[in-house]
C-alpha cells in the first residue's frame, strides 16, 4: 500500500512543483508567513523594479513552520547547536534516560520512567518493539513559503546505513503535503543481531482561505523487524578481554536463526469546522478518525530447549490486531477564555489469532481473539495567551468497562530561553492485550487472563527548562 501512495506522490510532484507562481513583493503584517501576492505588470515597470529589493524575494525563517497535532506551531530551526548531535541516532531525538541495546535499530531499555506515555484503552502491547514505531501524535504538518528538506544519513555498527528523507512542498497558502521514508539495516557485532526497518509516512493539511475549515490526514507503513540471538552462550569468554573474543562476532549465542517483527499501517484524519465565519468567538465541530492494522511475529525455525517444550519443530508465533477510533466533539472558543469542547469517543478493536488450544480433555484451553466496543465520553478545556497555555481533561467510560482520566497541565513561557511545566495525570487504564491472552508454540508461553485488574495510575510532573540547565522531577 504504501509504494502505491509513494508511486503516486512521485508522479504528482513535477505538476506540483510547475503549479507554483513565482510571488514578488513585500510583505505586510497580515501576510507574515506566507508567499507575497504576485505584482500585476505596469507602464512604470522600471520604477517598480528598483522598490523591490532582494530581501523581498527571499523567504525568512518564520514562513517555515512546524505544526503539531495538538496545534501548537513551531518555527523551523536550522541553527547547529548540540541539540542536534543529541538527536544524531536511530530515534532522532534527544534519547537521553534510554539504555540502547549492542545495535542500531534494536529495542531500549527505560531508565527514565518519565518517558513512559499512558493511555487508558487496552493497547496491542509489545512495547519493546515500539519506540521507532511512529504513533498519530508523532507525525507533524507544515506550512512552508519553498520546498522544504529535511536528510539524514550515516553508517551504522559494522556494515549498513541509515536514512531519513523528508520533503514537504506548499502547492498553494492553503494546501500542504509531504512525504518521509526512514529505513536502517545494520548488521550489528554479534551473531544473528541484524537490525532492518522502514517508517513510510505521506500525508498533508489543509484549510480554507476564510479558516473556518481544517484538516489534517496521513498514511503510515512501518515495519520494525529484528534478529534475535538470545544472548551470549559463554559470557566469562566475552568479560576475559582476551583474543580472539575482543573479536564479539566470534562469540558463540543461543540462537541463530530467531527473527521479530512488528508491521502496522495507519490511516488517520483530523478536521475541524468553525460555525461562523466572522465572529472569533464560535461553535467549532471536530471529527477524528484512525483505522490501524498491526501484526507482530516471531519465528524461529530451529526450536530452543531454553523455553521447555513446544508443539512443533518450527516456531512461529504471529499476532494480529486491528483497531478503529472515532472522536465527535463540539467546541465553544473565545478569545478570552479559551475553548471547551465536549466530546464522545468509540473505540472498537479486534485481537487474534488463527489458532485455538485444546486441552488434553479436549475442551477449549486458550482463545483466538478478544474483540470489544468502549465508548467514553469527555470534556478538553485549553487556554492560551501570551506566554501561559493550559489544559484540563476529564473522561470516562460510558460502557460497563471501567477507564477513566484526568490530564491537567500548564506552561509558562518566561522568555524564548526559559519556561516552566506542570502537569498532573490521574488514570484508571485497561490492561495492554498481550498481558490477557497470548499464544506461542511453546507450551509455556500460552495464557489467557480475564481477571487482570485496572492499573490505576497517579503521576505528577514539573519541569524548568533554562538556557543553563533543564531540571524536572516526577512522582507517580
Amino acid at each position: 500500500m504504501q509504494r502505491i501512495f509513494l508511486s503516486v506522490f512521485l508522479l504528482m510532484l513535477p505538476v506540483l512543483l510547475l503549479s507554483q507562481e513565482k510571488r514578488k513583493g513585500k510583505l505586510n503584517s497580515q501576510s507574515k508567513g506566507r508567499p507575497a501576492q504576485t505584482l500585476e505588470p505596469s507602464v512604470n515597470n522600471d520604477r517598480e523594479k528598483k522598490d523591490i529589493t532582494e530581501a523581498d524575494t527571499i523567504a525568512t525563517i518564520d514562513m517555515y513552520k512546524i505544526v503539531t497535532l495538538e496545534r501548537d506551531t513551531i518555527m523551523v530551526d536550522t541553527s547547529l547547536t548540540v541539540r542536534d548531535e543529541y538527536r544524531n541516532n536511530y530515534l532522532r531525538k534527544d534519547n537521553f534516560g534510554l539504555l540502547s541495546f549492542p545495535n542500531d535499530g534494536q529495542t531500549y531499555n527505560t531508565l527514565d520512567y518519565g518517558l513512559t506515555k499512558f493511555n487508558p484503552f487496552p493497547e496491542f502491547g509489545f512495547r519493546a518493539k515500539h519506540f521507532a514505531y511512529m504513533e498519530a501524535e508523532d507525525i507533524n504538518y507544515y506550512n512552508v513559503a519553498t520546498p522544504y528538506t529535511d536528510l539524514f544519513y550515516r553508517s551504522v555498527q559494522k556494515q549498513g546505513q541509515i536514512l531519513d528523507a523528508f520533503i514537504t512542498v506548499n502547492t498553494s497558502e492553503n494546501l500542504n503535503m509531504f512525504v518521509a521514508y526512514k529505513g536502517i539495516r545494520s548488521i550489528g557485532k554479534y551473531i544473528n543481531s541484524i537490525s532492518s526497518s522502514g517508517n513510510f509516512r505521506i500525508g498533508g493539511s489543509y484549510n480554507t482561505t476564510g479558516k473556518r475549515y481544517f484538516v489534517k490526514l496521513h498514511f503510515t507503513g512501518q515495519d520494525i523487524s529484528n534478529q534475535e540471538n538470545g544472548g551470549i552462550v559463554s559470557p566469562e569468554l566475552f568479560e576475559s578481554g582476551e583474543d580472539p573474543y575482543t573479536q564479539r562476532e566470534r562469540l558463540d549465542v543461543y540462537f541463530k536463526d530467531a527473527t521479530s517483527i512488528l508491521k502496522g499501517n495507519r490511516f488517520f484524519v483530523d478536521h475541524t469546522f468553525r460555525l461562523s465565519k466572522d465572529n472569533p468567538n464560535s461553535l467549532v465541530f471536530h471529527h477524528r478518525f484512525t483505522y490501524e492494522t498491526k501484526f507482530f511475529e516471531y519465528t524461529q525455525p530451529t526450536r530452543s530447549n531454553r523455553f521447555g517444550a513446544s508443539y512443533t519443530t518450527a516456531i512461529n508465533n504471529k499476532t494480529r490486531y486491528n483497531m478503529m477510533y472515532n472522536m465527535v466533539g463540539a467546541a465553544y472558543t473565545n478569545e478570552d477564555i479559551g475553548m471547551l469542547e465536549f466530546y464522545v469517543e468509540d473505540y472498537n478493536y479486534n485481537y487474534f489469532y488463527r489458532t485455538i488450544i485444546l486441552n488434553p480433555d479436549g475442551s477449549l484451553g486458550i482463545p483466538n481473539a478478544i474483540d470489544d466496543r468502549i465508548n467514553t465520553y469527555g470534556a478538553r478545556y485549553t487556554y492560551q495567551k501570551d506566554k501561559l497555555k493550559g489544559t484540563a481533561l476529564v473522561s470516562n467510560s460510558i460502557t460497563d468497562q471501567s477507564l477513566a482520566n484526568i490530564d491537567i497541565s500548564a506552561s509558562y513561557e518566561i522568555d524564548e530561553e526559559n519556561s516552566v511545566t506542570a502537569r498532573y495525570q490521574n488514570m484508571n487504564k485497561l490492561p495492554n492485550l498481550n498481558f490477557r491472552l497470548y499464544q506461542s508454540d511453546y507450551k509455556a508461553y500460552n495464557w489467557n487472563n480475564n481477571d487482570l485488574k485496572n492499573e490505576k495510575i497517579n503521576s505528577f510532573e514539573f519541569e524548568a527548562k533554562t538556557k543553563w540547565v533543564d531540571a524536572s522531577i516526577q512522582y507517580t
